[in-house]
């Protein structure tokens, strides 16, 4: 029995951060990024997306300080103060505010490309530079 306590003091601390993203209007942001910044080089530690309800919970690897930066299209971004996670977190809604800019229409235009592979006289003909296979 000493092994079991001895195994379940040495498990790690989860530490994460959860909130709740919201609208000026009180209504929540489905999706918005959030991302989990160093407060000293602004590097990208984690990001995840935030649920249906604009909730998000972002587990860290371990005790940090950190920013938040989050953002949605037609949203002003937010970025939040320093905020020391050392263990499961709860960070006060956080509200995005309209940045009044709206999209009426999006276009979008392609462009076919000669296939890769055609048959030509009874032939099957592979052209590598056509693939989008190649790096």
């Amino acid at each position: 029995m000493s092994s079991f306590c001895t195994f379940a003091q040495q498990l790690p601390t989860q530490h994460s951060i959860a909130g709740n993203i919201i609208d000026d209007k009180g209504k929540p942001v489905a999706e918005a990024f959030v991302s989990v910044l160093n407060p000293t080089t602004g590097m990208l530690i984690q990001q995840d997306a935030a649920d249906v309800n604009g909730k998000f919970l972002i587990a860290l690897s371990k005790p940090m300080t950190v920013k938040l930066f989050v953002t949605y299209l037609g949203y002003n971004g937010y970025v939040s103060e320093e905020i020391k996670v050392t263990q499961e977190l709860v960070v006060d809604d956080i509200t995005l505010i309209s940045s009044g800019i709206t999209i009426e229409e999006v276009v979008v235009v392609g462009q076919r490309q000669s296939p890769s592979i055609k048959i030509e006289g009874g032939k099957l003909i592979y052209s590598p530079k056509n693939s989008t296979t190649l790096a």
